[in-house]
């Protein structure tokens, strides 16, 4: 829901059309059900070392994206840069936005990578549900 929400009020603050609009809600949601059940995952499979894990790539999101912090204060190298998958996913929301390059295999293994999480996610809560 949040990634609706936010779609919806980007696409209005940058004039999109209806159909942008549209497309930009379907990416954002993609992406919210992506780290949600990813997320989900990790705690459910390793706990302790899964929310450490989620931890570690949001603070190494947070030390290499360096439009939160003056360039001249943090270094950010590319090496760190391209172990982050939120990285990836910034740029393709950065393309998305600017109208530049193309976003049909990022948003095909967007969807491939939801319906795997989304079985996976499924099969979980089923055994989860049996056992209790």
């Amino acid at each position: 829901m949040s990634g609706v929400i936010l779609a919806l009020v980007t696409g209005y603050k940058l004039d999109f059309s209806i159909g942008q609009t549209s497309l930009f809600i379907f990416l954002m949601a993609l992406i919210v059900i992506n780290m949600t059940y990813g997320v989900n995952l990790l705690l459910a499979k390793l706990k302790s070392f899964g929310f450490l894990i989620g931890v570690a790539l949001l603070m190494l999101y947070l030390s290499t994206a360096t439009q939160l912090f003056d360039s001249y204060y943090v270094y950010s190298t590319k090496f760190l840069a391209s172990f982050s998958p939120l990285n990836y996913l910034e740029l393709m929301i950065r393309n998305y936005i600017n109208q530049q390059g193309e976003l049909s295999i990022s948003v095909s293994l967007l969807v491939a990578l939801a319906l795997g999480l989304t079985g996976v996610t499924v099969l979980l809560y089923r055994t989860v549900s049996k056992e209790s």
